[in-house]
């Protein structure tokens, strides 16, 4: 029997929050109201689920970082909050990766933990 969790063509599906945080202000009011999340689904090449889930953390890495001037001349800093998704692909895929994002309206900040899950749940 086919272990449910190993992709036969190593491609693998997984998804990670990141939100932002102003850079330049000290407010006292909590802006986790004010900010919606976003979610990233990513395709990554691995030979297991536990390499998947490294590589999704490694590639949210990277596309977190700080804009000057993004946010209404505001400069911002993405920041990565977790992994949230991680699924076997059972279909083979050229050796390119796409990244796509979802718009997760009316989430705040501080609501995302909910949705992130460790590793070792998501891999097991």
């Amino acid at each position: 029997m086919a272990d449910h969790k190993l992709s036969p063509f190593n491609w693998y599906s997984g998804s990670y929050l990141v939100s932002f945080n102003l850079c330049d202000q000290q407010l006292d009011q909590d802006l986790h109201k004010h900010f919606d999340g976003w979610e990233v689904s990513v395709t990554v090449f691995a030979d297991s689920m536990e390499q998947a889930y490294d590589k999704i953390v490694e590639v949210a890495e990277r596309d977190t970082h700080k804009y000057v001037g993004e946010l209404g001349g505001e400069n911002v800093e993405w920041q990565f909050r977790g992994v949230t998704e991680l699924d076997p692909l059972l279909t083979d895929l050229d050796h390119s990766s796409d990244i796509y994002y979802v718009d997760h309206q009316r989430i705040k900040c501080c609501d995302q933990k909910v949705f992130i899950r460790s590793k070792q749940a998501l891999c097991e």
